[in-house]
């Protein structure tokens, strides 16, 4: 269990906004989850079946930690001093995670814990 009931009733709740939703990034949001997740669940549902995360988590991770370290100064030069800690974390994974079409919600539990929770991902009800 990630927040107890109590926890999540007095979060402060932020919904992910709609920016890749519609218009260019809407398009935008469409190619990614397309040119990104396709290929990755094939590779995985054709080919490699079960070693599929095993092979891939290495990549996953030196790319995730490659756009990290590029991103940060720009993550943390959007900040403001009112922000939660986590603000530049939480904006990553928000622009990741949109971009592929999966939204969400985080719940702002205190200063050194938020959870977010994923409402719609395209791939939810897809093997892989």
């Amino acid at each position: 269990m990630l927040m107890t009931p109590e926890e999540e009733q007095s979060a402060r709740k932020v919904r992910d906004g709609d920016f890749f939703r519609k218009g260019i990034a809407g398009l935008l949001a469409q190619l990614v989850s397309r040119t990104w997740a396709e290929p990755v669940l094939l590779l995985k549902n054709e080919l490699l079946h079960a070693s599929a995360e095993n092979a891939l988590e290495p990549i996953a991770r030196f790319l995730g930690s490659a756009v990290g370290w590029l991103t940060k100064p720009f993550f943390d030069a959007a900040r403001k001093t009112s922000d939660h800690a986590l603000e530049p974390t939480l904006q990553a994974t928000r622009l990741a995670e949109n971009l592929t079409k999966i939204y969400g919600e985080d719940y702002y539990v205190s200063e050194k814990k938020v959870v977010r929770r994923v409402y719609t991902c395209p791939f939810r009800d897809r093997p892989g």
